[in-house]
């Protein structure tokens, strides 16, 4: 038997001969186990930082969205884009047109939103309804559309006619200088006071550029109404087309009531107003007489003086039967009729006094004019202008 073959049959039998003992085994079972916890490990480890690089990722996709919505595009509106804070600007100016215009007396049309419509100024329009369908947010924002592209349509007006804004500078520091005396007279820093105007990223430095651009709209549309406005002959042209409209009318009013709501006191209080009517030969035997003819309940109201007066009485203010007596072209000063109102179981006794056009209204005319023209001015642009709203902000309401 050669060498090498000898050495080979000694390795082959000592490797039969090789017996495993416990602790033999036990080391092997601890081997295998650190390569597995070792793998784990490994595993762990690049799970760990592909979890925390999406995480990151994740952060830096809603950072980058949300700076991206604040600061560049919340929505695009004819192609251009609009920030939160530029919306935002537009939203607070938009909303406070709305609130503080007056519906009716004092009464504004915030007061209305909040006593009839259950509008809560304490609470986020966004999460309150304004209908089954639209939040007051979507109310409001329906209209700050509308006013961005109106003031996006001045601007680029402006620009077609090379209109020179050389008060720029002055009003933005006046507006400045506005904003500072509320902030104070809110007893607010001015910092804490744009945000409360013009929404919670708001600041002096991120919304000047979109102040300015609004001031330059404003001062445009002023140049617009100096230059376009109506003259003396258009006003008193369309004021001959419009007479009933703006003129106002002065008439004494008895009215003669039913005792009660049946036919029989209906017919006995037509003839107590077709007598009274008889004795009103001037407005002193109307004054006179009327506290004979009228119900009970009334006696004490028509003692009063002038109870009878009413003066400067426009025509929407009227019942159609009373407008339709009132507002007749061939009306003359001493006509008087008895007009019928069976629905409420009466009849009243008017006696015409004078109708008179009111020169202030000049003014308001001519401000109709000039808002018709102003319109149709815009109407052209703002048509075209499209709104785009990839994450559907707002809820256009029709």
């Amino acid at each position: 038997m050669s060498k090498e073959t000898k050495k080979n049959v000694e390795v082959t039998e000592a490797k039969e001969e090789k017996v495993l003992t416990k602790y033999d085994r036990k080391m092997q079972r601890r081997k295998a186990e650190e390569k597995k916890e070792a793998r784990t490990r490994k595993i762990f480890k690049i799970t760990s930082i592909t979890v925390l690089v999406v995480a990151l990722v994740s952060l830096v996709i809603a950072t980058v969205f949300n700076v991206n919505r604040i600061y560049k595009e919340y929505i695009k509106i004819d192609g251009e884009s609009i920030s939160q804070i530029e919306f935002d600007m537009y939203y607070s100016l938009t909303k406070n047109s709305i609130v503080s215009q007056t519906l009716y007396g004092d009464m504004t049309y915030l007061d209305y939103f909040v006593s009839y419509l259950g509008y809560d100024t304490t609470k986020s329009d966004k999460v309150q309804d304004y209908s089954d369908k639209n939040s007051w947010f979507d109310y409001f924002g329906t209209s700050t559309l509308a006013t961005i592209k109106e003031y996006k349509a001045l601007n680029k007006l402006a620009d077609e006619h090379g209109f020179e804004y050389a008060d720029a500078d002055k009003d933005y520091e006046e507006f400045i200088h506005e904003l500072e005396h509320e902030a104070e007279h809110a007893e607010k820093s001015v910092g804490a006071y744009y945000k409360d105007l013009f929404g919670k990223h708001a600041t002096k430095s991120n919304t000047e550029s979109f102040v300015k651009e609004y001031l330059r709209a404003v001062a445009y549309e002023e140049h617009l109404y100096e230059h376009e406005k109506a003259t003396d002959d258009e006003v008193k042209k369309y004021y001959e087309e419009h007479k009933d409209d703006y003129d106002c009318v002065e008439y004494h009013s008895v009215f003669v009531r039913a005792e009660e709501k049946n036919d029989t006191a209906l017919a006995e209080a037509k003839k107590k107003a077709d007598e009274l009517l008889k004795e009103a030969t001037s407005v002193e035997a109307l004054i006179e007489g009327c506290v004979d003819y009228v119900a009970k309940d009334d006696v004490e109201t028509y003692k009063k003086e002038d109870a009878t007066l009413m003066k400067d009485i426009y025509k929407g203010s009227l019942s159609t039967t009373e407008s339709d007596w009132l507002f007749n072209k061939d009306r003359k000063k001493d006509d008087k009729t008895v007009l019928e109102d069976k629905t409420n179981y009466q009849y009243q006794v008017v006696y015409f006094v004078e109708r008179e056009y009111d020169k202030d209204n000049d003014e308001s005319i001519r401000a109709t004019l000039y808002n018709e023209y102003y319109t149709e001015l815009l109407k052209p642009l703002t048509e075209k202008m499209e709104v785009e709203d990839k994450h559907n902000r707002i809820t256009v309401m029709e």
